[in-house]
């Protein structure tokens, strides 16, 4: 197996002191089932799925030159070490994956006599995001749609449930008073913005699927049904727009999540 470089609160495990030979990254995250019993009858129905929490470990060993440099390390690693909800970088597939992650347990540093100059180590990591990130994010996009009804089926990469940004520019409009957005490969469910004013030229419209929020020209702003989920792979996102015309950009941003 090739070295794998290895990051947490942006102190190198893979160095010329830090020699991490085993990375267990490549597991699932746990799922966490609700679960109803069927009354007077065998058998259950899974109600829900949803990923839960993620546990990622590594251990190698830590060489130095003289015994008293390897203590000084060892003093610097479990400093670096005694940090929450801090990003956890690994090779993975070519590029990086981060995780936001804490050291679950204690660092594990057992020496033996024959540990004068290096120590071996274990470390346990729990991820409270239960997904594996892109180091950098990407932007579909789309630009001048004019149509009542705009099917681009969009392709998300990753392996998890993704959380786009939906950006809307209002580039020119006549009588744009609403802009919604349907997801008819996950629940068909929609969300639908519709200002006390219509739109207007120039109107910047924020619709954020992962907090669930819509900004129109940076003030929060109300809107209409639920937030469909987006599946990874080809998506049927449907956009319509009630106008006697209108031209708008569409900006699809984020950060693509594994599983």
């Amino acid at each position: 197996m090739a070295e794998v470089n290895a990051q947490f609160n942006n102190f190198d495990l893979q160095d010329a002191d830090f020699k991490t030979r085993i990375i267990n990254d490549e597991s699932s995250p746990s799922n966490d089932l609700q679960i109803l019993n069927f009354a007077l009858k065998h058998g259950a129905k899974t109600i829900s799925n949803w990923a839960g929490t993620r546990e990622i470990t590594l251990s190698g060993t830590l060489v130095s030159d003289t015994q008293a440099n390897r203590d000084v390390l060892i003093d610097s690693f479990k400093q670096a070490m005694n940090a929450s909800e801090q990003p956890l970088i690994i090779d993975f597939a070519g590029s990086t994956r981060q995780y936001t992650a804490t050291v679950q347990q204690p660092v594990n540093m057992s020496s033996d006599f024959y540990h004068i100059t290096s120590i071996p180590y274990e470390l346990r990591f729990l991820c409270s995001d239960p997904f594996g990130y892109a180091p950098t994010g990407t932007t579909i996009a789309y630009a001048g749609i004019a149509v009542a009804t705009y099917n681009p089926n969009p392709d998300f990469t990753g392996s998890a449930p993704q959380i786009p940004t939906a950006t809307f520019t209002v580039n020119s409009e006549t009588d744009l008073t609403v802009i919604k957005v349907t997801n008819s490969t996950t629940t068909g469910d929609s969300v639908s913005v519709t200002p006390a004013a219509e739109f207007a030229a120039g109107d910047i419209l924020i619709v954020n699927f992962e907090t669930y929020k819509v900004f129109l020209n940076g003030v929060e702003t109300d809107y209409t049904g639920i937030f469909p989920p987006v599946d990874p792979d080809i998506n049927d996102l449907q956009f319509d727009f009630t106008s006697t015309a209108h031209n708008v950009d569409i900006d699809l941003d984020y950060t693509a999540r594994y599983l």
